[in-house]
């Protein structure tokens, strides 16, 4: 029988040097409640990368009893000033079915680049970013101009 909680801590460095980074932590409570926590960062100007993220449960012969889900993070590159080059995330609703639990004896973490495409998810929010800026300056131009109307008519 496992003694409960069961943790793990683990980290993972980009090995082609580009400066990502992920560390996560974690622990299996006794009614086999998955608590992970991971923290995603970047230290490339010019890069930004996405984090994935994987919790296996172990029995003592190595096998795998139970994987949780995926879980992805972004980062920015650090020039994106109004992005962030660091996150952490906290997740907590995976639960160990208990015919599973029995047979746990540690805890291990898949951490790895998990790679996305955004550019059209920030081509879009810059498209979203230029549109509001639009309105707002077409809005102080009716101003203005409604502004100089009331002057010339006075």
């Amino acid at each position: 029988m496992p003694t409960f909680p069961i943790s793990h801590t683990a980290s993972w460095s980009d090995p082609a040097g580009r400066g990502f980074h992920i560390s996560a932590t974690g622990h299996i409570s006794a009614q086999g409640q998955l608590y992970l926590q991971v923290l995603t960062n970047t230290n490339s100007w010019g890069l930004g990368f996405t984090s994935g993220t994987s919790a296996l449960a172990m029995a003592g012969d190595g096998t795998v009893v139970w994987a949780s889900g995926i879980r992805t993070a972004g980062v920015d590159a650090k020039s994106v000033f109004w992005g962030r080059s660091s996150r952490t995330d906290t997740y907590y609703n995976e639960w160990i079915p208990g015919d599973k639990l029995a047979q746990v004896e540690s805890l291990q973490f898949l951490l790895g680049h998990d790679p996305h495409d955004r550019w059209a998810e920030d081509w879009a929010k810059l498209t979203a970013g230029l549109a509001v800026a639009a309105k707002s300056v077409v809005e102080i131009i009716t101003d203005i101009s409604t502004v100089i109307k009331d002057v010339k008519v006075s």
